[in-house]
């Protein structure tokens, strides 16, 4: 039994007549008659009754066909999914980079490096509650104080919160600072609504005050020049936004107490719905990260 001749018997039942489908399948009655007759022969049963010069299904071929047709719908349905997986492959990566780093530009570009056909969209678009987080997109890379265990996302590594400050505050050539000692500093911080904000806030009160803030930016770039002129101090995630080393204008101290750090995870839509592509980034971006 082979799929052309499941091929031949679902034509044959569909139009009753063997000449008629014969024609329709361009072979010769003879050739599709002994098709027919090998499947019979095969199944030991006949699955038509003849009746004059026509055929009709009979109870036994009324069962082949209900299976047959549930094996070319199925055929059809990988030939769909293969298509769409294959589209899915050319399209681009869409990743909600909502911590703002310049480290997800260094992610994608040894990526591309390995991959170069692959095409990346990358957006600091931010998802609402009220919507599907992964409606446009594939992943999310976000920070938080305390990662929720998922099957749909991942820590990729932990990082330290430190105090920038202009190199002539009075703390600047302090080793290290608690983060009490602050609290009537002013600060330079992201806008009220974003993690960043929400979660050295919760800091700040757990160190019993709340930020007094002069200024917010939602871009680390200014935020480093802000501090750099002195007009306040702020927090500084120790490795995503840029190495801390490589500035010596702004002093970074180290927090004794309370720790103070973040979890960056990314995240991702279901399993069942990623592509090819998007499964060996993610496994790439653990490992680089």
């Amino acid at each position: 039994m082979d799929l052309l001749q499941l091929e031949y018997f679902q034509k044959i039942a569909e139009m009753s007549n063997i000449t008629q489908a014969a024609n329709y399948l361009h072979i010769s009655q003879p050739a599709l008659s002994k098709s027919l007759k090998s499947l019979e022969t095969e199944l030991g049963a006949n699955l038509f009754d003849r009746v004059g010069k026509k055929i009709r299904l009979n109870r036994r071929g009324e069962i082949l066909l209900k299976q047959v047709e549930i094996v070319f719908q199925a055929l059809e349905n990988a030939k769909k999914e293969i298509e769409y997986a294959m589209t899915e492959q050319r399209k681009p990566i869409i990743i909600y980079n909502q911590i703002n780093s310049p480290i997800v530009i260094d992610l994608v570009n040894a990526y591309c490096a390995q991959h170069p056909k692959t095409k990346f969209n990358l957006t600091k678009k931010q998802y609402s509650a009220s919507t599907s987080k992964h409606e446009y997109c594939d992943f999310i890379i976000a920070a938080t104080i305390t990662p929720v265990p998922s099957e749909n996302s991942m820590v990729l590594f932990e990082e330290e919160l430190v105090l920038g400050m202009a190199n002539n505050h009075p703390l600047a050539s302090r080793g290290s600072v608690s983060l009490y000692e602050v609290a009537n500093e002013q600060f330079i911080s992201h806008p009220r609504i974003s993690d960043t904000w929400i979660m050295t806030e919760q800091y700040c009160k757990n160190a019993g005050f709340e930020q007094t803030i002069v200024i917010e930016c939602s871009d680390w770039q200014h935020i480093r020049d802000l501090v750099k002129l002195g007009m306040g101090i702020a927090f500084f995630p120790s490795r995503s936004w840029f190495p801390l080393e490589e500035e010596d204008q702004i002093s970074f101290l180290p927090i004794s107490s309370p720790r103070c750090s973040r979890s960056i995870v990314l995240s991702w839509k279901e399993e069942t719905l990623l592509s090819d592509e998007c499964i060996e980034f993610r496994s790439f971006a653990e490992s680089f990260l």
